[in-house]
């Protein structure tokens, strides 16, 4: 779930997103845009809800640059791929938590940002558009050209990980790319499912800014897990919507 810093730059008032994790009581959360600078203790908009969050997650990172993870259950961490030099918040950490039925490897991933500005924005959401409309759209094509492209490199790092990997394996987090994109199919490649794809209902998105209604958040597994069900709940006060997935072993 990317919770942009559980809203700590926005005022004191307690995290939309961390009161929709702790309500959802889910086994495993991992979470992109977490906290680089700050524990949970500094947030003011998180420190209303600490006792409930020890309480019900006793194992938890608060970030590994800005992915972490909130865990029931034990875990271990897994030496994770190197971060590319080239790429702007591009994060990837790997756990081996100790779930009922056996050791299952949670991978949670942030690929690089697009990096729109204030103007590329104006673009993308056709309102107040600039004086310098034909520059402006040539700027955001050259950046998804460039994101697109970082994003392969980035996803076949992640493949050697899971192509190292033998058991159950859950791969979430924001993507910043799309389904049926050469990325999400790399690193996907005949053995990753999509709990959306699998259990989802039509056609939905996760991102919910500049009018770029797109799915780049995705739940993906593999192994012995039976899913149950998915879905995208709107809560939270990021600007990326939630998926949740159940499963079963």
């Amino acid at each position: 779930m990317n919770v942009t810093q559980f809203n700590w730059t926005e005022g004191d008032d307690p995290s939309q997103s961390m009161r929709y994790i702790l309500d959802q009581n889910a086994d495993i959360v991992v979470i992109q845009e977490g906290l680089v600078d700050f524990s949970y203790e500094q947030l003011k908009t998180v420190q209303p809800m600490l006792d409930e969050l020890y309480q019900k997650y006793p194992y938890r990172k608060e970030a590994f640059f800005d992915v972490g993870i909130l865990s029931k259950y034990p875990y271990t961490d897994v030496k994770s791929p190197a971060l590319a030099a080239d790429s702007i918040s591009y994060f990837i950490k790997a756990w081996d938590v100790q779930a009922p039925g056996g050791d299952l490897r949670v991978v949670s991933m942030h690929l690089s940002s697009l990096r729109f500005t204030v103007n590329d924005s104006k673009i993308l959401d056709s309102i107040n558009v600039p004086s310098d409309r034909k520059g402006r759209v040539k700027s955001v094509v050259q950046k998804l050209d460039y994101g697109f492209r970082t994003h392969v490199r980035q996803v076949q790092a992640m493949r050697n990980l899971l192509d190292e990997t033998v058991g159950d394996v859950l791969v979430m987090g924001d993507m910043n790319d799309t389904p049926g994109s050469f990325a999400y199919r790399t690193l996907c490649g005949d053995d990753l499912l999509d709990a959306w794809a699998e259990a989802g209902c039509g056609p939905t998105y996760t991102f919910n800014a500049h009018h770029l209604y797109v799915k780049i958040d995705h739940i993906l597994y593999r192994g012995d897990l039976e899913l149950l069900t998915c879905r995208r709940d709107k809560k939270g006060d990021s600007d990326h919507y939630p998926l949740v997935a159940v499963f079963q072993r």
